[in-house]
Order: structure tokens, then C-alpha cells, then sequence
């Protein structure tokens, strides 16, 4: 397995963060946001004290996202990986030391034809 490092996203990752969310929000939802709407929404989640907002970084290179959404002692977890890094086994690696990043308690939704987040969450000890 790949060795990855957690580090918190910073304005200088707006490039990789909205192609990944291109491709992300395309599949399932169709909507594509523009740069300029892209960095208004980066920075304001880079700002936001409720959101942890993570880079994971392979070898050097942006392989995804991790978004942590803190509310009322929760936390909600979602994770996107570069399509190069799916289907690899490191999700629910990923999974795991996001949750070490918040002192809530740990849920996440997960679209339903969405399998194989579905079973790195599951092996990274969630319920369904």
C-alpha cells in the first residue's frame, strides 16, 4: 500500500481540488462549478472553523480529499481520491486517520450506487 500523508488543504491546491470535484459531482450529480465559483467555496471552507478541508498527498502528488464537517459534537466524513488512487485499498486507510482529525463523533453518507466507498467505510468500522 502507498504511504500517504494528510496536510491541510491550502488556496494553492483550487487546480487539483476542483478537477477532482469535476469529476466527483459530474458522475453523480452533473454540475460542473467554475473556477472563479470554485475558489469563492475554497476559501470559504478553508475559513470555516466547523470544516476540516484535508489534501492527501502520495509521493508528492495530490491523490484527493478528505472533508470533515463539524456541527453539535458530529462530524460528517467525505472522501474523494483521484481516479488513479481508486480501487487501490487505501480509502479505508485514509478513512481511518481522517477520523483521528476531529474529537466529534464520526458519521458519513454515502450515495447508494456508490459500492466501493460504501466498503471502505464499512472496513474502516462504520455501519450501515
Amino acid at each position: 500500500m502507498k504511504k500517504f500523508i494528510l496536510r491541510n488543504a491550502r488556496m494553492t491546491d483550487a487546480n487539483d481540488l476542483l478537477a477532482l470535484r469535476k469529476s466527483v459531482i459530474a458522475f453523480f450529480f452533473g454540475e460542473v462549478p467554475t473556477l472563479e465559483n470554485h475558489k469563492k467555496w475554497l476559501k470559504k471552507t478553508i475559513a470555516d472553523d466547523n470544516i476540516i478541508l484535508l489534501a492527501v498527498m502520495i509521493e508528492g502528488r495530490f491523490a484527493g480529499q478528505v472533508k470533515i464537517n463539524e456541527e453539535s459534537g458530529l462530524s460528517e466524513i467525505s472522501i474523494s481520491l483521484v481516479k488513479e488512487y481508486r480501487h487501490k485499498g487505501i480509502a479505508t486507510e485514509i478513512i481511518l486517520a481522517a477520523t483521528e482529525k476531529t474529537n466529534c463523533s464520526v458519521i458519513a453518507l454515502i450515495q447508494k450506487t456508490n459500492a466501493p466507498s460504501l466498503k471502505a467505510f464499512i472496513r474502516a468500522g462504520f455501519g450501515q
